[in-house]
């Protein structure tokens, strides 16, 4: 008996199997930013179009996909092919943009503290955040603002919470140098001084 694969693509990714093909039924789904509208799965990766960029999901359990990265490009994109350790997306007016994969993708898996005012320091605990300095963003309501970096490592990174970061609940993002950015922020409060 074999199970094959759908997938699906609007807002939400859909995994559906086609144990049946005349039932499919849906395995399971997740929320993209941006407008899903097309994807390329290789092995146990989706990479998902999703019109500024690409979002990275895991679907090695397809009830339970799991963001990994977005990557923002220049231009509309609309489809992606990958090869290896390559993604060649069209974007546009901006052509194609031939885009190298990293083995891993950056997490952010603690903050300390998990609130602060301004001008607080705030220490970031992940992994293949990379060596070379990307950016963190505290976002709120799709507003984005980039935090002050004091030091970047691989597994640690120290930011100040910045002047323009609005007090109330907000996810740090980290970007590495390459671009990728995390797929899920961590839940930050930034206090009112």
């Amino acid at each position: 008996e074999r199970i094959h694969h759908l997938y699906l693509l609007f807002t939400l990714f859909l995994s559906i199997a086609l144990k049946k093909p005349q039932k499919p039924k849906q395995l399971g789904s997740i929320k993209i930013p941006g407008n899903s509208i097309n994807a390329y799965v290789s092995g146990t990766t989706a990479y998902v179009v999703n019109g500024v960029g690409f979002a990275v999901v895991d679907v090695s359990n397809p009830s339970r996909p799991r963001l990994l990265a977005t990557y923002d490009t220049p231009g509309s994109t609309a489809g992606i092919y990958v090869s290896g350790a390559t993604a060649y997306v069209t974007a546009g007016g901006a052509g194609l943009q031939i885009i190298g994969l990293p083995s891993k993708y950056p997490q952010v898996k603690a903050l300390n503290p998990g609130s602060g005012s301004v001008g607080k320091k705030v220490i970031i605990r992940g992994s293949d955040l990379g060596n070379e300095q990307g950016k963190v963003l505290i976002i709120k309501n799709d507003v984005e603002t980039e935090c002050d970096v004091v030091s970047w490592k691989n597994t640690s990174i120290t930011v100040t919470v910045p002047s323009g970061a609005k007090p109330g609940k907000v996810k740090i993002f980290v970007e590495t140098a390459d671009g990728f950015r995390t797929g899920e922020g961590k839940m930050f409060v930034v206090k009112k001084k």
